[in-house]
């Protein structure tokens, strides 16, 4: 995918934060075209979990998608 240009849309559905985690529920599309110029998009679900750190960076703990 070297020189791909890539694109992507994050539409976050429904989002919770209980004390240091947090989950979001996102709808993602993502477009890919290759030098070749084929562009290929892909959309779907995401479940995101994040986990607050000590010096208060949100980080990404675990994400599962159904983007096809």
């Amino acid at each position: 995918m070297i020189d791909a240009k890539i694109e992507s849309t994050s539409d976050i559905q429904e989002i919770e934060v209980i004390g240091d985690h947090a989950w979001m529920r996102n709808h993602l599309e993502v477009t890919i075209t290759p030098p070749n110029g084929r562009t290929m998009t892909r959309s779907g679900y995401t479940l995101t979990i994040l986990r607050k750190e000590a010096d208060g960076r949100w980080l990404l703990a675990r994400d599962a998608n159904l983007v096809s």
